[in-house]
């Protein structure tokens, strides 16, 4: 069977199981057919809370070779988010969460295009440092609210212990 042939059946197969709400076992685990739908569901709210946060800073940098501090704004907050959300979640809330909401609200393809206009725009210096900040802020921002988090729930069960 040819490979575009195995896919057309897997898809098919996966389609027909979210629409049946089943689980998909295979080799290495076993995956909620639904997954994918929650997954877009949660993109598009990301996506459109992206979109908002956009416009109402309302700063379009590819065309002034400003920096993007929207798009840093938006990828910071959900490192953050994630980092604070993903220890506490499970299964297809987790999935739709950090996923879908945040994964449509965070974007490294706004920021790859961002980092080309500013090169192209001759502010090289600005996009190496528009790559290290978001790199630097965002890991940083995950890990200390993933910290906070996790320190947080530990005082809270101290306190009612």
């Amino acid at each position: 069977m040819r490979i575009v042939d195995e896919f057309r059946l897997a898809f098919t197969d996966l389609v027909g199981a979210i629409c049946d709400g089943e689980r998909v076992d295979g080799p290495a685990r076993s995956v909620d057919r639904r997954a994918p739908v929650v997954v877009a569901v949660g993109s598009v709210i990301g996506a459109l809370g992206r979109w908002g946060v956009g416009g109402a800073i309302d700063v379009d940098a590819a065309t002034t070779g400003a920096f993007p501090w929207h798009t840093l704004l938006v990828n910071v907050v959900g490192c953050a988010l994630i980092g604070l959300s993903a220890p506490h979640l499970v299964g297809l809330t987790r999935t739709f969460v950090v996923t879908g909401v945040l994964g449509g609200f965070t974007t490294m393809s706004a920021l790859a295009v961002e980092v080309n206009d500013l090169s192209e725009a001759g502010r090289a210096d600005l996009a190496a440092l528009y790559v290290a900040a978001s790199v630097v802020a965002g890991v940083a921002a995950a890990v200390m609210a993933s910290t906070g988090s996790a320190s947080g729930l530990r005082d809270g069960a101290e306190a009612d212990a």
